[in-house]
Formats: C-alpha cells, structure tokens, sequence
C-alpha cells in the first residue's frame, strides 16, 4: 500500500498512477518530504518516470507531478532512470546561480551520482 493507501500501479479517479517503484533522497524536510525523488510506473506498455524536488533555501523552488497516461513510455527500467536522472540534474543545475541552494543542489547531484555515476567522455 502507498501513503494514500492505493496499491501500487493503480489510477485513481483523476488518471494519476500510484509508483511501483519510487527512490528517494534520503534528506528529508521537516521528517517527511525528501529533496528530491523518482517516481516510476511499470506497465504492459512500458515504464513511465516522473521527478520531483524541493528545496528549503534560496527561492525555495520545488516541482513535482503526478504520474499519468500522458508521460512518456520507456522500454527499460534502466532507460527510465537515465532519463529521471538526467531530468534532475539538468533541473537542480539551474539553481547553482544562488549561493544560498548550492549545498542542496550538490546534494542532488551526488545522491544521483549514487544511482548512475556520471561517465567520463571516453573518446575526449
């Protein structure tokens, strides 16, 4: 069961999925509400990911969405989190311009780095 008591792959009334699979940051606001968290949905068709973060400092900037029929499909669970990844970091490296969200935006990029390390160019 999820924190809304829907098991998981389950569509509510409104169409919005519950997670089979959910990662989150272990940095939790307030004891209850991570950094930054990956969402995804397996299903007969393919995976759907969504991303979301919040941060505490600075502009306090946050977004997230629910998990719906129109997200994109994924063949692999590998290929959704790649892109989950790249998702979040392309979305915290626009917050580097304030000195008072570094700290968190690192945060996210490290616990990303723990999901997928970022690759060297070979060919460079």
């Amino acid at each position: 069961m999820s924190r809304y008591g829907r098991l998981p792959g389950s569509k509510n009334s409104s169409g919005v999925y519950e997670p089979t699979h959910s990662l989150e940051h272990p940095k939790k606001h307030g004891g209850c509400m991570p950094l930054a968290e990956i969402h995804m949905l397996e299903r007969p068709e393919g995976w759907r990911v969504v991303v979301a973060y919040s941060f505490t400092t600075g502009s306090w900037a946050g977004s997230s969405s629910p998990l719906m029929d129109c997200d994109p499909v994924f063949a692999t669970y590998d290929l959704a989190l790649d892109v989950a990844i790249n998702t979040l970091r392309k979305c915290a490296k626009r917050y580097l311009d304030d000195p008072k969200m570094v700290a968190e935006v690192r945060k996210i990029e490290a616990w990303c780095d723990t999901l997928r390390p970022v690759q060297p160019d070979l060919f460079s």
